[in-house]
């Protein structure tokens, strides 16, 4: 019964894909349809045959490999930091010094969390080029 359930669930976004074709209206408005635009349209393919929810998995794993990277390195900057400031602490009164430091770890912070949204926007970039585009044809009527 469960096993019923789950292949069920499994079996659902294949049954809730849709073709979709982009026409061009009377007017020259843009217009998505589940219908053909004219005899000849073919539907948008996705390559190796995904559904438009797999591509998530992409993004998903493109971002979470350039951020490990990013902030691997960025960690191991700040730990070295941490270090300095520790040993400034136990020798005693070098409190311009450790300012120094701790902001350089808010500096490094704020760099590591740039250079992750700059790879974000470079994994949504990659993701819209690997993407086929969408068919258009012109249509007489909307």
């Amino acid at each position: 019964m469960i096993r019923s359930a789950v292949l069920l669930l499994l079996c659902l976004p294949g049954i809730a894909a849709a073709q979709v074709y982009k026409c061009s209206g009377k007017s020259g408005e843009t217009v998505y349809s589940q219908h053909p635009c004219t005899a000849s349209a073919q539907p948008h393919v996705l390559r190796n045959g995904q559904l438009a929810g797999s591509n998530l998995r992409v993004d998903r794993q493109c971002l979470d490999q350039a951020r490990a990277g990013i902030y691997a390195a960025s960690n191991d900057r700040v730990a070295a930091l941490q270090q300095q400031i520790k040993l400034l602490q136990e020798s005693g009164n070098n409190t311009p010094r450790i300012t120094q430091l701790r902001q350089a770890i808010t500096a490094e912070n704020r760099n590591a969390n740039r250079q992750a949204s700059e790879a974000r926007a470079d994994c949504m970039r990659e993701q819209e080029q690997e993407q086929a585009p969408v068919i258009e044809n012109s249509q007489s009527d909307t």
